[in-house]
């Protein structure tokens, strides 16, 4: 039927017009629909002429994207600005504090004097923790994957990395904390998880990372 490769194959399209296409250029897909159809001579001719009609009016490249940058506008995220304490609302507070646990007392007054992230105040161990110097460190956080259970990771950022500085009455109160889990060990009945978290329940095991967020908003309920 055909000489060579670049050869002209003919075709016969149920009483229609013989019609020459040619198969040197096309691309690959192109050939392969090509020369599978021509394997059925009762194709009718309304089917052979759109395609080859494609393939030589279609076969172009476009010369910009268009779905790039220059089309598609995104919409700008506005960050919501974050509201902090006013000097007289963590006055309040700390007074609120003086009627709480010193697991509660001890967290919220961190979380104040520092401004530690919810993820690093659940994830500071007292290794982290120079009373003489007063002085904490901090070099990790903890997060939850959806469904998995919470772990450690490293801080945010390298930046996130850093000492602070801790007021002695902030001292004093850890140092409180630090005395009571001492005595939960104790009356825990061998039970007790020597975990070396700071923030921990009665059995010294890690607490959530969404507690921060429940306990002051049971403070500032009351």
């Amino acid at each position: 039927m055909a000489n060579s490769r670049d050869c002209n194959y003919r075709f016969s399209a149920s009483g229609t017009s013989l019609i020459d296409c040619t198969i040197v250029g096309l691309f690959p897909p192109f050939k392969c629909i090509y020369l599978m159809i021509l394997q059925f001579d009762n194709i009718a001719g309304f089917v052979w002429t759109p395609l080859f009609r494609f393939v030589d009016n279609k076969q172009k490249f476009i010369e910009t994207n268009p779905i790039g940058k220059n089309y598609i506008h995104y919409p700008k995220i506005v960050q919501p600005q974050l509201e902090a304490y006013s000097d007289e609302e963590v006055e309040q507070l700390m007074e609120a504090l003086e009627n709480e646990d010193i697991r509660t007392r001890a967290l919220l007054t961190l979380a104040v004097t520092t401004g530690m992230r919810r993820g690093e105040l659940v994830g500071l161990m007292w290794d982290d923790i120079d009373f003489d110097k007063q002085i904490i460190t901090i070099s990790r956080s903890v997060y939850k994957p959806k469904g998995e259970e919470q772990r450690i990771k490293a801080t945010k950022s390298v930046s996130s990395n850093r000492t602070v500085y801790i007021p002695e009455s902030c001292s004093r109160i850890l140092y409180e904390l630090k005395i009571q889990q001492a005595s939960d060990k104790r009356h825990s009945q061998g039970v007790w998880l020597d975990s070396g978290f700071v923030f921990t329940d009665r059995y010294g095991k890690n607490i959530s990372l969404y507690a921060p967020t429940r306990i002051c908003a049971e403070v500032q309920a009351k």
